[in-house]
């Protein structure tokens, strides 16, 4: 029995123990104010702070949307940052979720302020009620067309009023816009997808980073642009959208908020 435990124990450390620094996926810097997501019981909490001042200052607000922890085929949380909302995708276990609200676009100011979660049950049950206006298509076709959703990944970027949404499955990628009145999808790209992948949208193109490195630019098809080894389940992807850059960062390099984002960058640079 103890050794039936200690086997349990290592599978749990394995399957969970990536993928878990304190911000998820990404961080997006934009007018010298830095946005970045905790998740919390499933719950995402959006920090939102100057990138000069410590990382403890920064406001913390519970976002209406969060993904759960899949121990396999990790799934982070989609989300982006356009024209003062959050756009997100919400992917927690919830029994009141419903495929089609699951794209949420929340106004900033509209967030609660963080202090604690007593009760995850009232938050979920509100991520999944509110703020679905743009019904989520793409989710709904994907749900309908596969039986089996163990190797389902997805993201999603904003560039002016569109919304894309990418979703790969059973080793094939679609690409989906949303044009501010409808959704229009793209043919399904054979594509052999084993793990998530994350979408960024740089000078007008946007860009498909997968978890070992393989980096792709979307123009009507997935273009391979470079292919390198890269670990991005242990490390977070920062958008600098004031100088148009991207950058790599260790995700376990936020120990010590007490640091200023600029600093822990410039210390825990992924080259």
């Amino acid at each position: 029995m103890k050794k039936f435990g200690l086997i349990l124990c290592l599978f749990f450390v394995l399957s969970t123990g990536f993928a878990q620094g304190k911000f998820d996926r990404k961080i997006i810097i934009a007018d010298s104010t830095f946005y970045a997501i905790e998740i919390v019981d499933q719950i995402g909490i959006l920090w939102v702070g100057n990138i000069a001042e410590p990382m403890d200052s920064a406001v913390q607000y519970i976002i209406p949307a969060g993904t759960k922890r899949r121990a396999i085929n990790y799934q982070p949380f989609a989300w982006d940052i356009n024209n003062n909302s959050l756009f997100a995708i919400n992917f927690t276990e919830n029994a009141q979720n419903d495929r089609s609200t699951s794209l949420k676009q929340i106004a900033l100011n509209n967030l609660e302020k963080y202090t604690s979660i007593n009760n995850p049950a009232q938050y979920l049950n509100k991520a999944a009620i509110e703020n679905g206006t743009i019904e989520n298509i793409p989710f709904i076709d994907t749900y309908k067309n596969n039986l089996y959703m163990d190797d389902l990944f997805f993201d999603m970027v904003t560039m002016g009023d569109s919304i894309y949404q990418f979703i790969a499955i059973n080793n094939n990628l679609v690409a989906w816009l949303w044009d501010g009145k409808s959704w229009n999808k793209s043919a399904s790209f054979p594509m052999e997808v084993k793990s998530f992948f994350s979408l960024y949208v740089m000078e007008n193109d946007v860009y498909i980073m997968e978890s070992n490195g393989v980096r792709y630019i979307y123009r009507n098809q997935p273009l391979v642009m470079a292919s390198k080894t890269f670990d991005m389940y242990n490390s977070v992807m920062v958008i600098n959208r004031d100088s148009n850059a991207i950058q790599f960062i260790k995700a376990d390099a936020f120990v010590n908020t007490k640091l200023s984002l600029t600093q822990v960058i410039t210390q825990n640079k992924i080259n």
